[in-house]
């Protein structure tokens, strides 16, 4: 669910920031990506398995590819922290063209308010 979620936003980023006439090869390293992370994720996975072998998954060595992933999560905090707003997003907010979250057409028992997430449909 949250790799989903996460897909859904960086498409629209993807598809936000990339000229013009180049959009489709911008969004192509989405799914690039992805399949080359799971890759290199099985291959560290089985890697670590083959050295480690049973008596080292017991003795806690199967929490190494986790601790792995501490650099990659630091670098990527680091590269949102620092990313601007898409230019066709920050013209819309710029005339106003965006809309709230709050949705106000939800099940009657909440009193006709809610909060819609981006991509899920609230009614």
């Amino acid at each position: 669910m949250s790799r989903a979620s996460r897909v859904v936003v960086l498409r629209a980023c993807l598809a936000e920031s990339a000229p013009d006439g180049r959009r489709e090869f911008f969004g192509s390293f989405l799914k690039f990506g992805t399949t080359v992370a799971f890759i290199l994720a099985a291959i560290v996975c089985t890697t670590t398995i083959t050295l480690v072998g049973d008596e080292g998954k017991l003795e806690g060595w199967w929490r190494l590819p986790f601790l792995l992933t501490i650099p990659l999560g630091l670098t990527a905090l680091w590269i949102r922290t620092r990313l601007v707003e898409a230019p066709v997003f920050a013209e819309a907010s710029a005339q106003k063209e965006t809309r709230s979250p709050r949705c106000g057409r939800c099940w009657p028992r909440t009193g006709g308010s809610c909060w819609c997430w981006p991509g899920l449909w609230c009614c």
